[in-house]
């Protein structure tokens, strides 16, 4: 049994650069092995810090930016996932 993290652990969550295999298993819902096979075909940014291997935060975010199917009409210019709404790329009358 995994002991419940501490407040001060889970407040620095969001202050982790580099992301374990598990975890991003965990973010995309998908299995270990299948986040194993995406990074040998280097299809998601990662670093080898000696034996083990880790994706960079930032990147996975902007890899599932990328790799985002936008729905006919939304150009991904104007789009930005960490909003709700795209961006405004004009004024509005």
């Amino acid at each position: 049994m995994k002991p419940t993290p501490s407040r001060d652990q889970t407040d620095r969550a969001d202050e982790i650069l580099l992301l374990t295999v598990d975890q991003v298993s965990a973010a995309l819902q998908c299995g270990v092995k299948r986040v194993y096979n995406l990074i040998s075909e280097r299809r998601i940014p990662s670093v080898r810090l000696g034996r083990r291997v880790y994706v960079p935060r930032h990147l996975l975010r902007s890899w599932l930016d990328a790799e985002a199917v936008l729905p006919p009409g939304m150009e991904r210019s104007g789009f930005s996932p960490t909003c709700e709404e795209p961006l405004q790329t004009s004024p509005q009358d």
